[in-house]
């Protein structure tokens, strides 16, 4: 009989936070059914999350208890097989406090799914930089594998001198995201987005496109996991986000969208959004940049905009044209079937946790 696998995911956030669920936490039944058993121990708690997302203030007793927290699953890892690093051990602390806590004598894997040395590079603060704008560089030297989510961060990893990269796309588990009927017509048509209140300013960066859609009549946007929005020139409707209903909720909208900044930050993201609209029969709209461009075939899936013009002239297409959504929803289905699925990458996975 095959031995058990132990492994140690050290996440960034609990279930509430969307990359360590994702990236992580929704293999884990599936890696029990394959002799792999996963302990979570989480850095930032829910608790952070929601109070973050209600009032958009941090809870600095939390942040202390969640480096406490760190420092105490450190200390277990020799009881481990394999260690899954989520983005890094210790936000916001050198490369040599890093390097000193680093897992010895257990094999590791560090996942990517945003580019966080931007955040680091980028920041404003001159002593953040000065102290934390190498540590990636050099942190990715350490693990025997890294793990990405898109090929601007495999490209990254690889430039730093990682020694095993592989590409991993964030991905829905089909069990939770089974196969849409077409909606039923009637009522105004429903242009969809999902995310937190950390990320909806994408929004206002197609204000003038959302206006125009607006004054045109019979048309909503539909915002999962917002807050506000009031000022938006079109009827919105705000849904609170859960894990249980977000799927159900998606399978309301018509169109899915993800409107993204042009910028180094936005080029690391892995278009998690896309996948899940995708998986819902959604035909999308998204902006040209970063994963986008891998996970979006313009004009089969959907639409890759880079002006205020494009992103009118392939929204008002979608409106207006119920054959055409449909196709692209279905072809949009299957991709994600094909290769933006838990169970066409989970394979994978359980290989490398094994490798």
């Amino acid at each position: 009989m095959t031995a058990m696998t132990r492994v140690l995911a050290l996440t960034r956030y609990g279930r509430r936070g969307a990359s360590s669920r994702i990236r992580f936490m929704q293999f884990q039944p599936h890696l029990a059914r394959a002799g792999i058993d996963s302990t979570v121990s989480a850095f930032l708690s829910d608790r952070y999350l929601e109070r973050l997302y209600a009032n958009g203030r941090r809870d600095w007793r939390e942040v202390i208890r969640a480096y406490a927290r760190r420092l105490k699953a450190l200390r277990s890892t020799a009881g481990y097989d394999l260690v899954w690093i989520d983005k890094e051990l210790l936000p916001w602390l050198p490369f040599a406090v890093e390097q000193h806590f680093f897992p010895r004598g257990v094999r590791t894997i560090l996942d990517m799914d945003d580019a966080i040395f931007v955040r680091y590079m980028e920041h404003r603060s001159a002593f953040v930089r000065r102290f934390l704008s190498g540590k990636f560089a050099r942190l990715l030297q350490l693990p025997a594998h890294v793990i990405a989510g898109s090929a601007f961060l495999c490209d990254y990893a690889r430039s730093q001198g990682a020694r095993q990269v592989h590409y991993v796309p964030s991905v829905v588990d089909l069990e939770k995201y089974p196969a849409p009927g077409a909606r039923t017509p009637g009522g105004p048509l429903v242009i969809g987005w999902i995310g937190s209140p950390s990320t909806q300013h994408y929004l206002h960066g197609i204000r003038d496109c959302l206006a125009r859609v607006g004054r045109a009549g019979g048309v909503k946007l539909l915002a999962i996991g917002a807050r506000g929005l009031h000022e938006l020139p079109l009827e919105v409707e705000l849904r609170s986000w859960s894990e249980e209903t977000e799927a159900a909720d998606l399978r309301d909208c018509d169109i899915g969208i993800m409107p993204l900044a042009d910028s180094n930050w936005e080029r690391g993201k892995c278009g998690y959004k896309l996948v899940q609209y995708m998986a819902c029969g959604l035909p999308v709209v998204a902006t040209a940049i970063g994963a986008n461009n891998s996970i979006v075939r313009h004009g089969v899936e959907g639409y890759l905009a880079r002006t205020d013009v494009e992103w009118f002239e392939h929204l008002g297409a979608l409106l207006q044209d119920r054959e055409l959504r449909l196709r692209m929803g279905k072809a949009g289905r299957a991709r994600v079937e094909s290769e933006y699925s838990l169970q066409s990458v989970l394979p994978r996975i359980i290989a490398l946790i094994r490798d």
